[in-house]
């Protein structure tokens, strides 16, 4: 569910941004969530193993991380507008 959400915005959202620094948040936001999907999966399938626990949470840390840069940069070009 989160994926499609990620997706339908991903795609919609690169159509009307211009900003490369923001198109390439966008993919990063793609990556981080498809590999957070993984590894969870991962995590469960390999009855959580620590190493695949341990990257998980690191994924969900940058994850957030990346986040806020995102809305960060977006504030900062609604002001420029």
């Amino acid at each position: 569910m989160v994926l499609i959400a990620i997706a339908a915005s991903y795609f919609s959202a690169r159509k009307y941004i211009d900003s490369i620094e923001i198109k390439n948040g966008l993919n990063w936001l793609l990556g981080l969530v498809v590999f957070q999907i993984v590894i969870g999966i991962l995590t469960v399938i390999l009855h959580v193993q620590i190493i695949f626990a341990l990257a998980h949470q690191a994924g969900a840390l940058a994850l957030f991380a990346l986040l806020i840069y995102l809305i960060h940069r977006l504030r900062a070009l609604d002001t420029k507008i």
